[in-house]
């Protein structure tokens, strides 16, 4: 490597390498980083903890033009940078930063320095114990990064920890921190820490977000998500709700995937719960809506799909919980060759009184996939004969995929 280095011009390096399996130029690969003067981009994936602290044995100095920085280790491997002397403690050209399964407790202290940084994606980050990193340190150096663009953060999962102490310990601010350039953010972690997290930032230009609870049978019993993504300029007025229910898969949980559409454009925000069985799911929805009437209000599209019905024998459906908060839904797409006979029968049996308060502005009823249609039809036609001569009559419509 240094003899090929030493036939060019001292042009900048971008180094890229896989680590996954033995290379045996991975020393002259890892030794390549002592050109650190002309270094711009470092990307290696695969690292073992050896290797690792190879890497950051020759990165305790500054590299003046690194502008890529992306480290990751294999599965299961976790390393640590404990010293704050990582890059010299400073790396003013960052814009892209990806680290994966590296606890470093100084990174808030070396990002403030990266003034121009538009992409941050931490992977794995610890909450508690060795490496961690405070949320109120996470939170003040995302303030000084006022040109970030996508920020992709997830918490290392954590079996048992006292999330009922973060509002004592980390008040909720009067003010939120401004990100005044982020468009795109995602984050997963346990929902408590998420809710204090978000609390604490606002993302006035956010046109996608996501954020994954992986505590089982999460309910959002805090407006601060919801208040969250309606401080975002783009899902002030929601047009549309997709939700999809997944049924359980050894060893993981259910999930329930629920997507939020802006009305102004293509802006989505989605949230995934995880919770196993389509009458728990739909119950820990009817739950959530509580804290989620503002967003839902002016909701004027509904779609329901998904494959977790394995126990609607065994135990009731909340269905009519789950529609209460859409009073302004005016379509409603309903897929899945199990779930539309099920909320069809669902509002079929409802008395000519109780149809015609559900879903009140309903007037289209779309069914995707044929061959559960024709079943549909006679479930729903006491539903639909009700609603005939109400002032909001419904027509259904069949949709193939």
């Amino acid at each position: 490597m240094k003899a090929t280095l030493d036939i060019w011009p001292a042009l900048p390096i971008s180094i890229q390498a896989s680590f996954y399996k033995n290379r045996a130029d991975e020393g002259d690969i890892i030794g390549a980083l002592g050109n650190r003067d002309r270094i711009a981009g470092i990307n290696f994936g695969g690292l073992t903890h050896s290797k690792f602290e190879r890497c950051v044995a020759l990165m305790q100095q500054s590299f003046p033009i690194l502008s890529s920085l992306r480290l990751s280790t294999i599965d299961e491997e976790t390393a640590y940078v404990s010293s704050d002397a990582f890059l010299g403690g400073s790396a003013p050209q960052l814009k892209r930063v990806f680290l994966s399964g590296i606890q470093f407790p100084a990174l808030p202290k070396l990002l403030s320095s990266a003034r121009g940084l538009v992409d941050l994606r931490l992977g794995d980050i610890s909450i508690i114990g060795s490496g961690s990193i405070s949320l109120e340190a996470m939170v003040t150096c995302l303030s000084v990064l006022t040109k970030l663009q996508a920020l992709t953060i997830s918490f290392a999962w954590v079996i048992s920890f006292p999330f009922s102490d973060l509002t004592t310990q980390y008040p909720i601010p009067l003010t939120s921190t401004v990100l005044p350039a982020l468009t795109d953010f995602s984050s997963e972690g346990p929902y408590d820490y998420l809710e204090n997290f978000v609390a604490r930032i606002d993302a006035p230009l956010l046109d996608y977000g996501e954020l994954a609870f992986y505590d089982d049978e999460t309910i959002i019993d805090t407006p601060r998500v919801p208040q969250f993504i309606h401080r975002t300029e783009m899902f002030k007025s929601l047009g549309g709700v997709d939700v999809f229910f997944s049924k359980e898969s050894a060893p993981r949980k259910g999930r329930i995937l629920l997507y939020l559409h802006s009305s102004i454009g293509p802006a989505r925000f989605k949230l995934m719960f995880r919770c196993s069985g389509l009458s728990c799911q739909v119950a820990l929805m009817v739950d959530t809506w509580i804290q989620c009437r503002a967003l839902l209000s002016h909701v004027e599209w509904l779609q329901l799909g998904g494959d977790s019905l394995e126990e609607l024998k065994l135990w009731p459906v909340p269905w009519l919980g789950f529609f209460e908060p859409f009073t302004a839904v005016q379509t409603l797409h309903l897929s899945g060759e199990v779930l539309i006979p099920h909320v069809a029968g669902t509002l079929g049996a409802l008395t000519e009184e109780e149809a015609i308060k559900v879903l009140p502005t309903l007037h289209t009823l779309v069914l995707q996939r044929s061959e559960v249609v024709s079943e549909a039809d006679d479930l729903l036609k006491p539903f639909i004969f009700a609603r005939k001569h109400s002032e909001h009559p419904v027509v259904v419509q069949r949709e193939d995929f």
